[in-house]
């Protein structure tokens, strides 16, 4: 998963989750944020 993909697939899954669809973005952020691969800020930047 190239970086852009990451920080908008995670966006797109919180701003989901922000509206009546029942989906639930911490567990994306968190195996984002475990696999050490992106910017701690951009993750927090992107879900909120």
């Amino acid at each position: 998963m190239t970086g852009l993909a990451a920080y908008l697939g995670l966006f797109l899954v919180a701003f989901g989750a922000a509206t009546v669809l029942p989906f639930q973005s911490e567990p994306l952020l968190v195996g984002l944020l475990a696999s050490g691969k992106f910017s701690t800020t951009w993750l927090l930047a992107s879900q909120a």
